[in-house]
């Protein structure tokens, strides 16, 4: 059985999230998954040439919505 499911907004993530999939309840597989969003935040265009393990320090500041979270995988 393929079931199509959808939740969209995500609402911890200020309700511009939505994430959209196909599954395979048979075989147990993900067919399909994708994430939209309504606003741009441009984190991969002014990311370009900066080291990776900064990135946690600069985007947790932007944002504001997972800081203490990405520190702590950072960190892991």
């Amino acid at each position: 059985m393929v079931k199509e499911m959808s939740w969209d907004p995500i609402t911890r993530i200020v309700g511009s999230l939505g994430i959209h999939t196909e599954i395979d309840f048979t075989n147990q597989k993900v067919l399909k998954c994708y994430s939209t969003s309504m606003i741009f935040r441009g984190f991969d265009i002014f990311m370009k040439g900066i080291d990776p393990r900064d990135a946690h320090f600069i985007t947790s500041r932007i944002c504001g919505i997972c800081g203490v979270t990405t520190t702590a995988h950072a960190r892991a």
